[in-house]
């Protein structure tokens, strides 16, 4: 499937008049910040998941989503429906782990008991614009690497 976007831009050099804007109106960055409260509200209500159950994480991801803001989940769903301007989303602002694991040595995910809190988001955001799927031979299928 070929995706056709209207308009053609460079990524290394971006349109003059995106150079001059300030950056909280670049129309391709969501800033979360002001959402902050709620994303977090919507982060602590999360049942707890094994890491074995993929499918339930999945179910639980996608309604995750939809319990983030307004804003977020509108630019997330206008990207997807190719309503937005650009093929590409930046969002700014969102809640990290306050204790990451060690970084890997391997492209393994980490051994850790539950999923992070990147790891709830990257699913949340791709289930909202499809459906994520993992390869067999990369990582035996690993969803969020």
């Amino acid at each position: 499937m070929t995706t056709e976007f209207p308009r053609s831009f460079s990524l290394a050099v971006p349109p003059r008049q995106l150079v001059e804007q300030p950056r909280s109106t670049v129309p391709f960055i969501l800033d979360c910040t002001p959402y902050r409260t709620q994303i977090q509200h919507a982060l602590d209500a999360r049942p707890h998941v094994p890491i074995t159950d993929t499918e339930r994480f999945l179910v639980e991801a996608e309604l995750f989503f939809h319990s983030l803001p307004a804003p977020l989940r509108r630019s997330v769903l206008e990207l997807k429906n190719r309503l937005s301007r650009y093929p590409f989303l930046v969002l700014r602002g969102l809640p990290t782990d306050t204790n990451l694991p060690p970084t890997p040595l391997d492209s393994r995910r980490p051994r850790v008991d539950c999923f992070l809190i990147g790891e709830w988001f990257s699913a949340a955001i791709s289930k909202a614009l499809g459906e994520p799927f993992g390869m067999l031979q990369q990582n035996e299928g690993e969803l969020i690497q």
